[in-house]
């Protein structure tokens, strides 16, 4: 079920980080940070009625520290797409704001962070947000808990990737996840969103 509630988004991070702990580090120089969501009415601050829904996924490669973002959007038609840095029930400062890419449903964005935001990304203190016609201060919001993004995020980044740069190499950083979560945790489940059934 896409809708989650937050208590199973973040038992689902801790979850997440206990195995990495368990598995000797904090992180593997060589394995992209990945973070993901489903974006709702729910999360907005105050909650609307709104029933579209959204995807998004953030990436980072720890030899540059410079995320990459993109927003899967087909219930609505976006005016904005932001990146924020703030915990759950809480508005924060635009830390990006994301570019379509060209008519598509996908927008994307690349910005460095410091080793602070670093650290309250791995925590699930960032969210993405979309801003509508409908909704000007924003239709949806997703907090990034999630390990990985839902295959139909993934799909539309694959039939875009010869059109952008930052989404051909975002899916290589997820991949590069991937691999790792099969090599680290055989037998755990077929990659950490299928393990925690995001």
């Amino acid at each position: 079920m896409i809708m989650r509630s937050l208590f199973q988004r973040l038992l689902a991070l801790l979850c997440a980080a206990l195995l990495v702990s368990a598995c000797g580090g904090g992180h593997d120089d060589e394995v992209p940070l990945v973070r993901s969501t489903i974006l709702s009415g729910e999360e907005i601050i105050p909650r609307n009625i709104s029933t579209a829904l959204a995807s998004g996924t953030v990436t980072l490669a720890w030899d540059d520290n410079v995320l990459l973002a993109s927003v899967f959007v087909s219930d609505v038609i976006p005016t904005a797409v932001h990146l924020h840095h703030a915990p759950p029930d809480s508005i924060g400062l635009t830390v990006l704001e994301l570019q379509r890419v060209g008519t598509s449903a996908v927008w994307q964005g690349s910005a460095p962070l410091t080793d602070e935001q670093i650290r309250a990304l791995r925590f699930g203190n960032f969210y993405l947000d979309v801003h509508t016609l409908a909704y000007p201060s924003g239709e949806l919001r997703g907090q990034l808990f999630d390990a990985f993004p839902p295959q139909e995020h993934v799909s539309a980044l694959q039939q875009l990737a010869s059109q952008s740069p930052l989404l051909s190499e975002q899916l290589r950083q997820l991949e590069d996840y991937e691999d790792w979560w099969h090599d680290d945790h055989s037998g755990v489940g077929i990659g950490l969103g299928l393990a925690f059934g995001f």
